[in-house]
C-alpha cells in the first residue's frame, strides 16, 4: 500500500502541475479548459488519497487494513477498466496505466487472505 501511495502522490502532483501533459499522455480527450480543470482536481484528490493510504498502511488495525485493501482491489480494477474503455486508440500511456492498475489490484487481492503481522499480531507467552 505504501508503494502505491507514493506512486499516486507522484501522479497526483504531475496531474495537478501539468494537466495538459496528462491528457496528452493518456490520449483521452482534447485539453480544453474544462479538461485541464478536471485533471488538476483529480491530481489534488490523488494527493489526498496517497496521504490517506500511507497513514492507513502504517497505523490501522488489521481489520481496517483488510477493508482498505478490499476497496483498493475494486477501485484499481474499476479504474483500469474505465481507462481501457475510454474510447479512441489505446496508446502506450493508457496501456501502462491499465497494467499498473491491474497489477496493484492483483497484489491487493493476493495479500488479502494472508495473515498480517502488525498491530494486532498474536502474542505467544512462554
Amino acid at each position: 500500500m505504501v508503494i502505491q501511495a507514493i506512486l499516486l502522490g507522484v501522479a497526483g502532483l504531475f496531474a495537478a502541475i501539468k494537466p495538459n501533459d496528462v491528457s496528452q499522455y493518456l490520449d483521452s480527450v482534447a485539453a480544453t479548459n474544462a479538461v485541464t480543470w478536471l485533471w488538476t482536481l483529480i491530481g489534488l484528490i490523488l494527493i489526498a488519497l496517497s496521504v490517506h493510504m500511507s497513514t492507513t498502511s502504517r497505523n490501522a488495525s488489521d481489520p481496517a487494513l483488510r477493508r482498505a485493501a478490499l476497496v483498493m482491489v475494486v477501485l484499481n480494477a474499476a479504474v483500469a477498466y474505465r481507462v481501457y474503455s475510454a474510447g479512441d486508440t489505446l496508446t502506450n500511456g493508457r496501456w501502462s496505466s491499465i497494467g499498473v492498475l491491474s497489477f496493484f489490484a492483483f497484489l491487493y487481492a493476493v495479500t488479502l487472505p494472508i495473515k498480517s503481522i502488525g498491530i494486532e499480531s498474536d502474542n505467544v507467552n512462554s
